[in-house]
């Protein structure tokens, strides 16, 4: 997975409202699965990403991944992860 796409999916739920913390489960095809936390440091100046649970399948991610991510108010985006690039999959 690639970590930029990451952080500008987690930008685009930021723009869209979300309230962190934010709460990431990636699946890949393959059935490897990252959950993850990502909060505000203490003084608020940037976003820190906590590993909460993680298995590989085959020691890889294989894609399309699915991203669900989820904030503190319960809203949820769906995103995913493909070979060119990712999208929006509820916004389809």
């Amino acid at each position: 997975m690639n970590p930029h796409h990451i952080v500008a999916i987690l930008k685009a739920c930021l723009a869209r409202g979300f309230v962190p913390p934010l709460y990431m489960c990636a699946v890949s095809v393959n059935g490897s699965v990252l959950t993850t936390r990502f909060a505000y440091t203490p003084d608020e100046t940037e976003i820190k990403a906590t590993l909460l649970t993680e298995h590989m399948s085959d020691g890889v991610y294989i894609l399309p991944v699915n991203l669900m991510i989820t904030d503190t108010r319960g809203e949820a985006a769906r995103a995913v992860l493909q070979y060119d690039g990712w999208n929006f999959a509820d916004l389809n």
